[in-house]
């Protein structure tokens, strides 16, 4: 199940960084796989706890959005939600944790080496890719 989801990650990441764009198709497609998932396993409480999930991304990125001032896009944001809903609300935390740890390391590396300035834009996908992949096998790990 989380193979499907860093399967469907990988469109929105190139496309992310080729044009800095994402479409609404890949959000779509992520909450897709899992109503079927939800479907097929009859699992109520999973369904609860992904719409759950889902509100907390909603909050918290809603906020950032708000509070950032363009730090965040829009079609970030949706994936991110998309995400939430699939992973469920403890590994989307998790991933949350990592995604934040990937951009941070990669802007204070970048900041260091004067290869970027304090408003310099990137891709999020690829920290989102990255965080959520750490996520998912360090939870299949441990």
């Amino acid at each position: 199940m989380i193979y499907l989801l860093i399967a469907l990650l990988i469109p929105p990441l190139i496309e992310d960084i080729r044009e800095r764009q994402i479409r609404n198709l890949y959000p779509f497609l992520i909450v897709v796989a899992k109503v079927i998932v939800l479907v097929l396993s009859k699992n109520k409480d999973a369904a609860i706890k992904s719409v759950i999930a889902s509100l907390i991304a909603f909050a918290i990125f809603g906020f950032c959005f708000l509070v950032s001032k363009e730090g965040i896009g829009v079609g970030d944001i949706k994936l991110l939600i998309s995400i939430a809903f699939y992973l469920e609300t403890e590994l989307f935390l998790r991933g949350l944790f990592y995604i934040c740890l990937c951009s941070i390391l990669f802007s204070l590396i970048l900041l260091a080496t004067k290869k970027a300035k304090l408003k310099s834009q990137f891709p999020f996908v690829p920290f989102v890719f990255a965080g959520i992949l750490v996520a998912t096998l360090t939870e299949a790990l441990f």
